[in-house]
C-alpha cells in the first residue's frame, strides 16, 4: 500500500525548518570549532533546532489536505534530517572525524519526535474552521 502525500505541504514544511535549523547547524559547528561545546550552548542550540524541526512539521502538516497530518510531520522533519546527516557525515568523512553513530541516532529520535509533535500541532491548525469577515 502506497501513501501519497503532497509535495507542495511537505516541500513548504522542509523550507520553514530548513530556514530556522540550517543556521542554528552551521553556527553551532562555527562556535564550537568541532570542540566540546559548554552546556549552555547545547541547550540553546538544541532548543532551536527542535523548535525549527517542530514548525516545519507543523506547516506541512497544517498545509496537506489529504488528512495525512502525521505522514507529512514525519516526513518533514525525515526529509532535513537526511539531508543534514549526509552534510555531517560527509564533513566528518573528509576531516577524518569518527562518524558517531549514536549521536546520529539520538538525533534521528529527536528529529521522529519533533515531526510526531509537529505533526498533532499542524493536524489541528489545519482542522480549523475557517471564518470569512
Amino acid at each position: 500500500m502506497a501513501i501519497t502525500v503532497e509535495r507542495p505541504a511537505l516541500a513548504r514544511g522542509v523550507a520553514s525548518a530548513a530556514v530556522i535549523v540550517v543556521p542554528v547547524a552551521i553556527a553551532g559547528t562555527w562556535l564550537t570549532g568541532g570542540d566540546s561545546p559548554s552546556g549552555v550552548l547545547v541547550a540553546v542550540f538544541s532548543a532551536l533546532t527542535i523548535g525549527g524541526l517542530v514548525l516545519g512539521a507543523a506547516v506541512a502538516a497544517s498545509r496537506q489536505r489529504l488528512g495525512l497530518p502525521l505522514v507529512h510531520g514525519l516526513l518533514t522533519t525525515l526529509v532535513l534530517f537526511a539531508v543534514l546527516q549526509a552534510v555531517r557525515v560527509a564533513r566528518r568523512a573528509i576531516a577524518g572525524d569518527d562518524l558517531e553513530f549514536a549521536r546520529a541516532l539520538s538525533n534521528l529520535l529527536v528529529s521522529l519526535v519533533a515531526g510526531t509533535v509537529g505533526g498533532l500541532v499542524g493536524g489541528r491548525l489545519g482542522n480549523r474552521p475557517t471564518t470569512q469577515a
